[in-house]
């Protein structure tokens, strides 16, 4: 098991030897206590963590993410808002350019040097969008794939180092 705080190998998968987190605390981490902190902007409060919390229904996340994921519904199940975000405009303005894409061509909607553009435009943030994807299909593959939480406090104060994940 790592440390969600540092990425360390914790010692005997029990304690990390630089954070002071606790297995125990990695397995009761919550999902629902990072959306709330996310919420009220304390980000620095949460970390990333490739164990499943207990509030998180890996089975429906998985089928979000494959079926759902180019809409960015995965991410939102978990709270990874920007993320979702980005994939849900970036596929509306995909559809809505291919709208207009058949418009101009069928129909004879003016335009055309200006979808094309749009259209170009589109095309990249949906190459961006698929390789978010299949970064999130390859991350369950191998269980990379990160989940934000919260870690409840222990009698061990956790030690917070400014490394970067």
């Amino acid at each position: 098991m790592k440390c969600p705080i540092c990425g360390a190998k914790m010692v005997d998968g029990k304690v990390c030897k630089y954070c002071s987190v606790t297995s125990d605390q990695v397995l009761q981490a919550s999902n629902k206590e990072a959306k709330k902190a996310f919420k009220e902007k304390r980000h620095k409060d949460v970390c990333y963590t490739t164990n499943m919390p207990s509030d998180v229904n890996k089975t429906k996340l998985v089928l979000l993410t494959v079926f759902l994921g180019w809409f960015g519904v995965g991410d939102f199940y978990v709270g990874k808002n920007i993320k979702g975000s980005y994939c849900a405009v970036s596929f509306g303005l995909a559809i809505i350019a291919a709208i207009f894409n058949y418009l101009a061509t069928y129909h004879g909607l003016g335009g055309k040097e200006v979808i094309n553009v749009f259209m170009s435009i589109t095309s990249y943030l949906m190459v961006v969008n698929l390789l978010f994807w299949a970064a999130d299909i390859v991350g369950f593959i191998f269980k990379t794939y990160k989940v934000p939480v919260i870690l409840p406090e222990s009698e061990v104060k956790i030690k917070h180092h400014s490394i970067k994940k």
